[in-house]
């Protein structure tokens, strides 16, 4: 999967997590990942 389609994936989770209300909650994945000191840096 390339960079552009994972970026498409992610804001596609996060307009559903608007939508669902779940957004700023523990079922967010930014809330589960907000201690995460990874990041993605693939196709420098």
């Amino acid at each position: 999967m390339n960079s552009i389609t994972k970026a498409r994936l992610l804001n596609q989770l996060n307009e559903k997590e608007l939508q669902s209300g779940s957004a700023n909650t523990n079922k967010s994945w930014h809330h589960v990942y907000r201690e995460s000191a990874w990041i993605y840096v693939g196709g420098l």
